[in-house]
Protein backbone atom coordinates (compact mmCIF):
# COMPACT_ATOMS: atom_id res chain seq x y z
CA UNK A 1 0.00 0.00 0.00
CA UNK A 2 2.73 2.66 1.17
CA UNK A 3 4.59 1.20 -2.57
CA UNK A 4 1.66 2.17 -4.30
CA UNK A 5 1.52 5.78 -2.16
CA UNK A 6 5.06 6.57 -3.63
CA UNK A 7 4.78 5.49 -7.06
CA UNK A 8 1.03 7.09 -8.01
CA UNK A 9 2.35 10.42 -5.99
CA UNK A 10 4.75 11.70 -8.35
CA UNK A 11 2.75 10.26 -11.36
CA UNK A 12 -0.35 12.25 -10.26
CA UNK A 13 2.11 15.24 -9.48
CA UNK A 14 3.78 14.60 -12.74
CA UNK A 15 0.41 14.81 -14.62
CA UNK A 16 -0.86 17.97 -12.57
CA UNK A 17 2.50 20.41 -13.98
CA UNK A 18 2.14 18.62 -17.04
CA UNK A 19 -1.26 20.55 -17.23
CA UNK A 20 -0.30 23.47 -15.66
CA UNK A 21 2.75 23.60 -18.11
CA UNK A 22 0.40 23.58 -20.94
CA UNK A 23 -1.58 26.24 -19.60
CA UNK A 24 1.69 28.49 -19.26
CA UNK A 25 2.57 27.83 -22.90
CA UNK A 26 -0.91 28.32 -24.47
CA UNK A 27 -2.52 30.39 -21.42
CA UNK A 28 -5.86 29.33 -21.93
CA UNK A 29 -7.44 26.33 -20.05
CA UNK A 30 -10.71 24.93 -21.38
CA UNK A 31 -13.15 22.83 -19.66
CA UNK A 32 -11.77 20.16 -21.89
CA UNK A 33 -8.85 20.32 -20.13
CA UNK A 34 -10.14 20.30 -16.76
CA UNK A 35 -11.88 17.20 -17.54
CA UNK A 36 -8.49 15.45 -18.69
CA UNK A 37 -7.03 16.36 -15.70
CA UNK A 38 -9.85 15.34 -13.57
CA UNK A 39 -10.01 12.00 -15.12
CA UNK A 40 -5.97 11.33 -15.05
CA UNK A 41 -6.45 12.21 -11.46
CA UNK A 42 -9.05 9.89 -10.37
CA UNK A 43 -7.35 6.73 -12.44
CA UNK A 44 -4.43 7.73 -10.33
CA UNK A 45 -6.50 7.67 -7.05
CA UNK A 46 -8.33 4.45 -8.22
CA UNK A 47 -5.03 2.18 -8.14
CA UNK A 48 -4.62 3.64 -4.64
CA UNK A 49 -7.92 3.40 -3.68
CA UNK A 50 -7.41 -0.78 -5.47
CA UNK A 51 -3.96 -1.24 -3.41
CA UNK A 52 -5.83 -0.28 0.01
CA UNK A 53 -8.57 -3.01 -1.36
CA UNK A 54 -6.14 -5.63 -1.41
CA UNK A 55 -6.09 -5.84 -5.14
CA UNK A 56 -1.97 -7.05 -5.80
CA UNK A 57 0.28 -4.12 -6.62
CA UNK A 58 1.14 -5.26 -10.25
CA UNK A 59 -2.36 -5.11 -10.95
CA UNK A 60 -2.12 -1.45 -9.64
CA UNK A 61 0.77 -0.66 -11.39
CA UNK A 62 -1.12 -1.61 -14.43
CA UNK A 63 -3.97 0.34 -13.75
CA UNK A 64 -1.79 3.58 -12.90
CA UNK A 65 -0.12 2.92 -15.96
CA UNK A 66 -3.19 4.33 -17.89
CA UNK A 67 -3.79 7.64 -15.29
CA UNK A 68 -1.34 9.40 -18.41
CA UNK A 69 -2.85 7.30 -21.00
CA UNK A 70 -6.61 9.10 -20.54
CA UNK A 71 -4.63 12.21 -21.76
CA UNK A 72 -3.05 11.38 -24.55
CA UNK A 73 -6.22 8.88 -26.38
CA UNK A 74 -8.03 11.88 -25.51
CA UNK A 75 -6.27 14.44 -27.41
CA UNK A 76 -5.39 11.64 -30.96
CA UNK A 77 -9.12 11.35 -30.35
CA UNK A 78 -10.76 14.07 -30.85
CA UNK A 79 -8.30 16.91 -29.04
CA UNK A 80 -6.65 18.41 -31.70
CA UNK A 81 -9.85 18.72 -33.46
CA UNK A 82 -11.30 21.02 -31.03
CA UNK A 83 -8.38 22.63 -30.73
CA UNK A 84 -8.38 24.13 -34.19
CA UNK A 85 -12.24 24.33 -33.96
CA UNK A 86 -11.47 27.43 -30.88
CA UNK A 87 -8.77 29.16 -32.57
Amino acid sequence: MAAMLAVAVPVVLFLALLHALQYFFVQRFRSTDAWLLISSIGVGMTSVIAAFSGISTAACLVLLAFAPAVTILAYELCGYQAATLTD
